[in-house]
């Protein structure tokens, strides 16, 4: 097939170029098996979402319908962690709101019974039953006794759950957490003195070595962030490792890295603003929870290149 040829994504339904997908499936001309291929982003959502259920459990995914999956691939290509355990899990739920039933309806004719009963001559159990169960007529312009043999058909309708039934399963699973926001630092309120200067109280003893492993904790993050974040700005990373989450782990750092200047400052000054002390320390929970999150969304971006690699090989 030509370099840019379009070809068909088996898992979002789109057409893509050739160059960026990954062959799930070759052809088999002998048994007349076509080539199956994943885009880039549908192979490495697809890797997130088998990591997601090996690792919560989450059941239900194998049950989903065809256009169900497509659905859900074309809107998780940029979910990870907890935003795409939640829009899995509402998928797996919404897939159960159709539910397939069997209604049976039972009619027939009435035969005559002599007829009925030359048919059923090799079969005694049946024309047994037949005999106790069966509904039976005479017709009064023949004065000849009749039986009905019924005849079974059976239809699938559609089972329709309640709107407001869905909608409260959804709200009410366990599966189902609401993203946590970032914190938004707040900001200090220094004591000012009549200069509008602001004025410093002494850090305690307790205090400062609780800031001095503050530091040290925000300097090993710094380290271990600075070196992911190269892997995740690397040429060969880019068709995985999106430019939002770059992004977003380069102000991470930013803030970790003021964080560490103003603790190094009360440490060095045993002083701060009044108050300021426990606030930064929320700033640096914070900062590293927020670190946390972006290391774990990169972590899972770089997995995906490596099972690309390994695929590819």
């Amino acid at each position: 097939m030509a370099a840019g040829a379009q070809v068909h994504c088996g898992s979002c339904d789109c057409m893509v170029d050739k160059d960026d997908t990954f062959t799930v499936r070759k052809a088999d001309p002998l048994h007349g098996g076509v080539e199956q291929v994943r885009c880039k982003p549908c192979h490495a959502l697809r890797s997130r979402i088998t990591r997601l259920i090996n690792s919560t459990g989450v059941e239900g995914f194998s049950e989903l319908s065809d256009e169900q999956r497509i659905q859900l691939m074309k809107g998780s290509a940029e979910l990870f962690g907890a935003d795409l355990k939640k829009e899995v899990t509402e998928a797996i739920i919404k897939s159960k709101v159709e539910r397939q039933t069997i209604a049976f309806s039972s009619g027939g004719e009435f035969e005559d019974w002599d007829v009925v009963e030359e048919r059923y001559k090799n079969k005694p159990e049946e024309w047994a039953s037949i005999q106790l169960n069966a509904r039976t007529f005479t017709c009064t312009v023949r004065n000849v006794k009749m039986v009905q043999i019924p005849k079974y058909q059976s239809t699938d309708r559609k089972e329709e759950i309640l709107q407001k039934e869905q909608k409260r399963k959804i709200e009410g699973h366990g599966d189902i957490k609401k993203t946590k926001k970032t914190k938004i630092p707040t900001p200090v309120r220094a004591t000012l003195s009549e200069d509008n200067v602001p004025v410093n109280v002494p850090v305690g003893e307790k205090q400062l070595e609780r800031a001095d492993k503050i530091v040290n904790q925000l300097k090993e993050t710094e380290i271990n962030m600075g070196t992911l974040l190269s892997l995740a700005k690397a040429e060969e990373a880019k068709d995985y490792v999106t430019h939002v989450t770059v992004t977003k782990a380069e102000k991470a750092m930013e803030r970790l890295q003021v964080c560490i200047a103003i603790f190094n400052t009360y440490i060095e000054k045993k002083e701060a603003p009044k108050g300021a002390f426990t606030s930064r320390l929320s700033d640096a929970k914070s900062v590293l929870n927020e670190i946390l999150e972006v290391t774990k969304r990169i972590d899972d971006m770089l997995a995906d290149k490596e099972e690309a690699e390994m695929v590819v090989a």
